[in-house]
C-alpha cells in the first residue's frame, strides 16, 4: 500500500525576509517483479513474507531498493535471487533443480539390464540415473547371471557404482 507523501517546509532565505515555501516529495511507488520458473507452479515470496506469494509464473510487487525473491515447489531445491528494484519492472528467470542425486552405475561387462526397486530402467549400463532422496536395491542382468547392491542416495549425490555380475 502506498504511504501518504511527505510535506516538508524548507526554509528560504531572502535578503529581506525569510519565506517558507511547501514542497511535496512522491511516496516511492512499487515495482513489479515478473517471476518465470521452469517447471511453473514454484511459490515465488518477497523478502521472507508469504503475505503476496504467488504461483509462477506471477507478479509480485516490491518497493525501490534491494530484496529477495525465493521460489520454492516440493521436489525441488530452493532458489534465491537477489532483485535490486529501481524506477521501472523486474524480471526473474529460475529453472529449479530436482532435489536428488545422480547414480553413475557400471557393471562387467557393460551392457546389462538395469532395475530399480523393482522398475525396470530402459538404459543398460554404463548409464547416469537421477533418483530422488532414498534408499535403494540395484539390480542387474546379462546372460542370465544378476547381481544386486543397495544405495542410499541423498541431496546432491554423486555416486559411481561398479557391480560385477557372477
Amino acid at each position: 500500500r502506498p504511504k501518504k507523501p511527505r510535506t516538508e517546509t524548507p526554509l528560504v532565505e531572502t535578503p529581506a525576509r525569510v519565506v517558507r515555501r511547501s514542497v511535496t516529495r512522491a511516496a516511492p511507488v512499487t515495482q513489479p517483479i515478473t517471476v518465470v520458473s521452469s517447471p511453473a507452479g514454484a511459490t515465488a515470496t518477497l523478502d521472507g513474507q508469504s503475505a503476496g506469494a504467488c504461483a509462477t509464473p506471477c507478479t509480485l510487487e516490491a518497493l525501490p531498493g534491494a530484496h529477495e525473491v525465493a521460489i520454492t515447489m516440493p521436489g525441488y531445491e530452493i532458489d534465491h535471487q537477489q532483485v535490486q528494484v529501481g524506477n521501472a519492472p523486474s524480471d526473474v528467470q529460475v529453472v529449479l533443480r530436482a532435489l536428488g542425486g545422480t547414480l553413475y552405475l557400471s557393471s562387467e561387462p557393460p551392457g546389462a539390464s538395469i532395475t530399480i526397486n523393482s522398475r525396470k530402467y530402459p538404459q543398460v549400463t554404463n548409464a547416469q540415473i537421477a533418483l530422488p532422496p532414498g534408499t535403494y536395491t540395484v539390480t542387474i542382468e546379462k546372460n542370465g547371471k544378476h547381481a544386486t547392491d543397495h544405495i542410499s542416495v541423498q541431496n546432491g549425490d554423486v555416486i559411481f557404482r561398479k557391480i560385477p555380475l557372477e
